[in-house]
């Protein structure tokens, strides 16, 4: 990335190039653009995967059963983030923090997440087999019973590859992130176009779960040289009582944003098949991957920030704080305006792609609109966890989850159909991304007092 980076710069004017030559090359600048790198490169090689095994799924499964298809997948994403309860992320933030000065902290924080995240995996997998039925019944498909129970298997490997994630990203180590994301992007298209060729929709649930697995081995492998090259010693000795304090402070709060998000897709797409059928959720679910796969790179670079954003605020570095975040914050918008125009430019031929019941462009037009504001908010939202105000984080989300299904609501009442509720995505990440802007603007400003005093 550094050498890319001296290539590129002698090709801008003078006074552009010096000051991003200063910022970029700089030691915090390496620590970004490598990071950026690498967790681009992975999870564009993933999702490329996945979207490429998605889109055969498509042709294989038929308009309906994709549809259903991709409502299981949100209903299981709603227990792998209670299954995770927001560790990823506290692992990411504490590890960063802990992982040069206080290491017996660091091997406590590590030791809390990995086990918490084993045991909510396992209880809330044995928890999908039992309400199967329930859950089937509520979305008016009985038949997709078996598959729902099929989905545990890859809940429990999902929520524990998730939280390792972040431990590895905690160690700044996002070249064995990128590394073990892509192995499982292969690893899961492949088993996902053979699961749903043999068994259609349980087979592609299927294949999602050797894909956690194989990732869950790799991470695996990654941490334990990590933690012998940091010496870091994970015992239960090691835990102390400030370290469970961390749960409620952080992991809860973090959790239940998370938790936010998937019930409200999940909810979308529930009244888009009560209000208009599987048809209309099918071309809202092809569209919304091309939203996905939109974000993937801004996704990427953001997922480096709270490490980072967190490692130098232990410090008292206000002003190489605010750089950064700005950094990020323009990174980001600027790949998304862009990836967003290409995507609108295409969006009748994208849809096309997934056959000639999907020709409707235009929910796919406003979901690559919204993922600009998308971007912006993950930014925010990282930096105001890096501030550990994660409560507080919980209320802005909570707050877009209800805009955003009362406007779908009130959209598909109107007979707006996919256009509806991809119009309430839009909407309501704008709004989300305004009140967290100002928020964190009043926090940087509260810090930069209290240091000038």
């Amino acid at each position: 990335m550094e050498l890319l980076l001296k290539k590129l710069l002698p090709l801008l004017p003078e006074h552009v190039r010096q000051r991003l030559e200063s910022m970029l090359l700089s030691g915090i600048g390496k620590r970004l653009s490598g990071g950026a790198f690498w967790s681009i490169a992975g999870s564009a090689v993933q999702y490329l995967c996945i979207l490429v095994a998605l889109m055969v799924c498509a042709k294989i499964l038929g308009k309906e059963n994709f549809g259903k298809l991709n409502l299981v997948q949100n209903t299981i994403n709603i227990f792998v983030v209670l299954g995770a309860m927001g560790m990823g992320n506290t692992a990411a933030k504490y590890i960063s923090e802990y992982r040069e000065t206080q290491k017996e902290r660091a091997a406590g924080i590590y030791v809390i997440s990995g086990w918490s995240g084993g045991i909510m995996g396992a209880l809330l997998a044995f928890v999908v087999i039992l309400v199967a039925p329930f859950i089937a019944e509520k979305v008016s498909a009985p038949d997709l019973t078996d598959c729902i129970r099929w989905g545990g298997l890859w809940l429990f490997f999902s929520t524990l590859s998730g939280i390792q994630t972040g431990v590895l990203s905690g160690f700044e180590n996002f070249r064995m992130v990128a590394v073990n994301s892509i192995i499982t992007g292969i690893v899961e298209g492949v088993m996902i176009i053979i699961g749903a060729r043999l068994w259609g929709i349980t087979g592609a649930i299927l294949g999602y779960g050797v894909g956690f697995l194989v990732w869950t081995l790799a991470n695996a492998l990654a941490i334990r040289t990590n933690l012998r090259r940091e010496n870091i010693v994970p015992r239960w000795t090691r835990v102390s009582r400030d370290d469970f304090k961390i749960i409620h402070q952080f992991s809860l709060p973090a959790m239940l944003s998370t938790l936010m998000v998937m019930p409200v897709f999940l909810g979308i797409k529930m009244m888009l098949a009560k209000f208009d059928g599987f048809g209309e959720v099918g071309v809202y679910g092809a569209a919304d991957q091309w939203k996905t796969m939109i974000l993937f790179i801004p996704s990427a670079m953001s997922r480096i920030a709270l490490p980072i954003l967190s490692n130098i605020r232990s410090k008292g570095e206000i002003g190489t704080y605010t750089r950064v975040l700005l950094i990020n914050v323009m990174m980001n918008a600027g790949v998304t305006v862009f990836l967003s125009a290409i995507v609108i430019g295409l969006s009748k031929n994208i849809m096309l792609l997934y056959g000639r019941d999907f020709l409707e462009p235009m929910p796919l037009i406003l979901l690559a609109l919204s993922t600009i504001f998308t971007s912006i908010a993950s930014v925010v939202g990282l930096a105001i966890a890096s501030q550990s105000k994660m409560w507080i984080g919980f209320g802005f989300n909570l707050l877009w989850g209800v805009v955003a299904l009362g406007l779908c609501y009130l959209f598909l009442q109107r007979g707006l159909g996919a256009r509806g509720a991809a119009a309430a995505i839009l909407l309501s990440y704008l709004i989300h991304t305004v009140l967290q802007s100002f928020y964190l603007a009043w926090l940087i400003r509260k810090d930069k007092c209290k240091k000038a005093v």
